[in-house]
């Protein structure tokens, strides 16, 4: 049977656990660095609500890695407030006094820098969690003990965007808050988006982006309207969920609540919970309420969720793991009661140190395992490149599947999902493995229409909508827009047209009247129209009578040669000869 003895000492600065073990095959120190006095600082990460993380991996380990049994564990705790000139003098006795093998923490990012230095000079291997991963760390690969569990900010920013190609929504608009009291996370976000999307991908245009601090109704009017004019896509990331709450409400008041606008709220807290843990983010808790949850709750419709993925892995046993660190810190070797005593959840970082520990205890087992029949643990363990060599790969953490590049970081995982139940869980329709500046997707619908755009009748939202951000491109007709203008024209149209009617038949009866009277001149009753023959023989008669009466007289009469047959015949009119012609009927 082996005998777990814990020897437990606690200094202002550091303490040592001992563990013993018969068979061992060498003893492993263990160094864990940790807040302890700032409060806030133990909310996220502190050794109160944290420290047992390290031995539970250790015990979930040793299930799968019985060569661990064999290996004597001696842990090292030191306490710091993430102060960094304490932090370098307390590394520095860890590795020369103490003589640690691999060092947790410390998980703040401004003493981060300083233990990844020293380590990587030591080659002790080093595992971060905590708010160090929320900066970005430049030239990560050039540390080769340094591994990190969480993944990061610059990684999400890079799966939005591909997000957003993908969808071909180019044109959006960035709108954050941040606070310290969350750790400015949404800062660190509008940073990355900052950085990333509007210099490395030129298909996205941000046409609008504004890190708030002002939230008074007019402001709130005045950026929805601004952003009205330019996109409907809009990414949303709010450190406090009552500011995210009044941006949605302003955004209902100003009409923005329709299929055409999408909201991508960004949850980047690295949890397992949708938003906030036991809060939903459209209802308003304070006393009185505003009375307009309602109106807030109908914006989950047209928002879309996009987080860290805490899927697969030991996931299913994250809240167990968190309700049960308190009974674990009051248990030996921390047996903390009085100072532990408040705290009835772990800190929000304690999975990620779970996983740190996890994936050391695994990497050390089968650093062991591929080095003979009975290896020395502990010359094994003061190999730092060796043992962080085994760490390369995908492990089931406690935070989910877990894979670690051969740089030694966490590639980022992300889920995009749609909301039900008023906001309180989500639908995941695509899920996202971030790999250097790309992404792969793995979707979970086969017909968006039914599925991840159902609420929005089955259609894709578009970039720019049919209409156009102002309706530009689809204006009212003149009839729309002034229907009594419009009645004016159609009257007055059909007063013009009588009047051309009427002129137009007035012409034409003047026309009429005007051929009468050129036809009556040249109309003649055919009893007054004689052949010209007959004529002359009348003529001739005539001029005989006269001939009598006078023997000489001068004849001042046309002579006309006449033609008895043909078409057209010589008449007399009036004493006047005309032309006829004989039509045949």
């Amino acid at each position: 049977m082996v005998i777990n003895i814990f020897i437990f000492l606690l200094t202002f600065f550091h303490g040592t656990i001992h563990q013993n073990l018969n068979a061992s095959l060498g003893t492993v120190k263990i160094g864990i660095v940790l807040p302890n006095s700032n409060s806030i600082l133990v909310y996220w990460q502190g050794y109160p609500n944290s420290a047992a993380a390290v031995t539970t991996a250790l015990k979930v380990a040793k299930q799968n890695n019985t060569i661990l049994e064999k290996v004597n564990f001696e842990f090292v705790i030191t306490m710091n407030e993430c102060v960094s000139s304490e932090a370098a003098g307390e590394l520095f006795n860890l590795i020369n006094v103490q003589k640690i093998n691999v060092l947790f923490g410390p998980p703040c990012y401004s003493t981060a820098n300083v233990a990844m230095n020293i380590a990587t000079y030591y080659n002790i291997p080093l595992y971060l969690f905590g708010t160090s991963s929320l900066q970005e760390i430049a030239d990560f690969s050039t540390y080769n003990v340094v591994t990190s569990v969480m993944p990061s900010y610059s990684d999400f920013v890079i799966g939005l965007a591909r997000l957003l190609i993908k969808f071909q929504w180019t044109n959006v608009a960035i709108v954050t808050y941040e606070t310290p009291l969350k750790l400015n996370r949404c800062g660190i976000f509008y940073e990355q988006a900052d950085q990333k999307i509007t210099q490395e991908f030129e298909q996205i245009n941000v046409v609008y982006q504004r890190n708030m601090v002002n939230f008074s109704p007019d402001n709130l009017k005045k950026v929805t309207d601004d952003i009205k004019k330019l996109t409907r896509v809009i990414v949303i990331c709010m450190d406090d969920l009552d500011k995210l709450r009044s941006f949605m409400l302003a955004a209902y008041d100003n009409g923005m609540n329709t299929s055409d606008y999408v909201y991508i709220n960004c949850d980047v807290d690295m949890d397992i919970y949708v938003n906030e843990e036991n809060k939903n983010a459209m209802i308003d808790y304070k006393s009185p309420p505003d009375g307009r949850d309602e109106e807030a709750l109908s914006m989950y419709k047209w928002m879309f969720h996009l987080d860290f993925s805490v899927l697969g892995g030991m996931s299913s046993e994250y809240n167990n793991f968190r309700v049960s660190m308190p009974r674990l810190m009051r248990e030996p070797p921390f047996n903390c009661t009085t100072e532990c005593e408040k705290y009835n959840v772990s800190s929000v970082y304690a999975p990620y140190l779970f996983d740190s520990a996890y994936l050391y205890f695994l990497s050390l087992g089968l650093a062991l395992n591929n080095n003979g029949t009975n290896p020395n643990a502990t010359a094994i363990a003061d190999n730092g490149t060796l043992v962080t060599s085994y760490s390369i790969g995908e492990f089931n953490g406690i935070t989910g599947q877990v894979q670690i590049s051969k740089n030694l970081t966490c590639e980022t995982r992300l889920t995009f999902s749609t909301y039900f139940n008023n906001g309180l869980n989500i639908s995941i329709w695509i899920y996202m493995l971030v790999v250097g500046d790309d992404a792969e997707f793995n979707i979970s619908y086969t017909d968006p229409a039914t599925t991840i755009f159902a609420v929005r009748g089955g259609v894709t939202p578009l970039n720019v909508p049919k209409c156009g951000y102002e309706d530009e491109f689809c204006q009212p007709s003149f009839i729309e827009k002034s229907p009594v203008g419009f009645a004016f024209i159609i009257v007055g149209g059909v007063i013009i047209l009588v009047v051309i009617i009427v002129l137009m038949i007035y012409l034409y009866i003047m026309k009429k009247r005007e051929e009468e009277k050129e036809n009556e001149l040249w109309r003649m009753y055919f009893g007054s129209v004689i052949k010209y023959s007959d004529y002359k023989g009348s003529i001739v008669q005539i001029q005989s009578k006269r001939s009598l009466l006078s023997t000489s007289q001068t004849s001042t009469k046309q002579s006309f040669k006449d033609k008895a047959e043909g078409k057209h015949q010589l008449y007399v009119f009036h004493t006047e000869p005309i032309m006829g012609r004989i039509h045949e009927v």
